[in-house]
């Protein structure tokens, strides 16, 4: 199998993914066969991951991957935190978790193969409070600004999450 350059591959994923629905990993691994890019299930895996990919659900096309970039459609600031947040709502509502704190970090534990969605979407929120997210498998660690901002991040949690739950 010849191999592509990463950055060019990841390159024609993103375009994939802005071009239309893409559902699945085998779907996009045929997209990119139909391009002359022969990959396997683990390189997509890790390149989706790379590029930061996320499955959202779609009115009428159910769940597609999409780019955080293209989620807010371009638009200002306010607009894309509230797209942001709008995805970090769905991503909860997809992947229900438990809060612990430590310190100045929070650890925030989801299901099976669903942190890394739910820590992109936080990340993608831009909340003050929070420095950055490290995720697992099924582990967030959230850096908090500084201990006192635990209360409001749980917050945030805790409503985002209670809000997806009422949105279904």
């Amino acid at each position: 199998m010849e191999r592509y350059p990463k950055g060019q591959r990841q390159r024609i994923v993103r375009e994939l993914i802005n071009a239309g629905a893409v559902h699945t990993q085998e779907e996009l691994a045929d997209l990119l066969a139909a391009r002359g890019v022969p990959v396997t299930q683990a390189t997509v895996s890790r390149d989706l991951v790379e590029v930061g990919a996320v499955r959202v659900s779609v009115a009428g096309q159910g769940l597609v991957y999409a780019l955080p970039e293209g989620l807010a459609g371009g638009v200002g600031a306010a607009t894309r935190l509230e797209g942001a947040r709008r995805r970090l709502r769905m991503a909860l509502a997809e992947a229900p978790g438990e809060l612990g704190a430590a310190s100045s970090i929070l650890v925030f534990r989801t299901a099976p193969g669903l942190a890394n969605m739910v820590a992109i979407a936080l990340d993608a929120c831009g909340y003050p409070e929070i420095v950055g997210t490290v995720a697992g498998d099924d582990t967030i660690f959230i850096a908090l600004r500084s201990p006192d901002d635990r209360p409001a991040v749980e917050a945030i949690l805790h409503s985002a999450s209670a809000t997806a739950a009422a949105d279904d």
